[in-house]
This record gives C-alpha cells, structure tokens and sequence, in this order.
C-alpha cells in the first residue's frame, strides 16, 4: 500500500461515533400502587469521568397522540454517576402509549433516546437502557 492509498482510505473512512456524554440508562414509567407525583422516574448516567452541567439541557417526553411535554435540568453530573430524576407531576410517562424520551443538550442537539412500547411496562418495573 502506497502512502497515497493510506491517506485516502484515512480520509473516506470515517471515525467511529463517539459515545454519549450522558445517556438515559432506566426509566420507571409505571411504579408499583396508586400513580402519584414523583412516583415516575428516570435515570441518566454519566459516561465520562469528567463533571457535566446539565443545566439547559432538556428532556422531551413524546407520547402517542398527545402534546409532547419537555423539561429543563438544573444540575451538574459527576463523572460516572448515575442518578434518579422524579416528575413533578403524574402521568408523565404514559404507560398505556408507545413513548419517545429524548435527552438533548443546550444546543438543542439529541443526545440520547429511549423508545418504549405500550406494552412495555408492567407496574414496578424498570426498563433498562440496551448496552452495546
């Protein structure tokens, strides 16, 4: 192989994706008893070692046939943790629809998205984000 063959194939092929900052890792849309406040919750975790703000950064829950619903962080995240984020209100994550949760960062840009269907949820358990 020629330099020249080695730096065209450089050139064309292209990096591997990097991996999210922040990803959503689980979601409790159905917990066990009657639905109240702050009983939904959903956990992000951050995959790098550094600290993230994760103020601006947003959460868009898009259920089926209903108006999308979005929510604004005001927290940092250490590197490599995880945690716990309740809804203020009830029925965030609509159990009974095919639901989209979309994370995105302050540009707006999607950082990552969680898909689950409506026959997903069964009270009391979490859904786990799949790993590659």
């Amino acid at each position: 192989n020629s330099m020249f063959e080695k730096l065209i194939k450089s050139v064309v092929t292209p990096p591997p994706p990097r991996p999210a900052p922040v990803v959503i890792d689980s979601i409790l849309p159905n917990p066990s008893g009657f639905d109240t406040a702050g009983k939904e919750r959903l956990t992000l975790r951050n995959t790098t070692t550094t600290t993230i703000n994760l103020i601006r950064w947003s959460l868009e829950i898009v259920v089926e046939n209903i108006s999308p619903k979005k929510y604004f962080f005001t927290t940092n995240l250490s590197g490599g943790q995880r945690v716990d984020f309740s809804f203020p209100d009830n029925d965030v994550l609509i159990n009974s629809r095919d639901t989209t949760i979309i994370l995105r960062d302050p540009d707006d840009n999607v950082v990552s998205v969680f898909n689950y269907a409506a026959s997903d949820p069964r009270s009391g358990k979490v859904l786990m984000m799949s790993r590659l």
